[in-house]
């Protein structure tokens, strides 16, 4: 569930992964608690923002290089 927290905030793209992995592992081996599951819903939403975010910032970056004003 930490790895999934902290993936909100910073590494996303190496902690959401692993946050799903670990929530996983966790509930296969029985965990009656929410937390596995939660764990598994933080590090999906953790992983997608950064990716949105990642394709985000490529295509501005492209946007910028073919603008002669450098911007929007």
């Amino acid at each position: 569930m930490v790895c999934s927290i902290v993936g909100l905030c910073c590494c996303g793209i190496i902690l959401g992964p692993v946050g799903i992995v670990l929530g996983s592992k966790a509930k296969n081996e029985g965990s009656t608690a929410g937390t596995a599951t939660a764990a598994i819903v933080v590090g999906i939403i953790a992983t997608a923002l950064n990716v949105i975010g990642l394709i985000l910032q490529i295509t501005m970056g492209v946007f910028n290089q073919w603008m002669p004003s450098g911007g929007f």
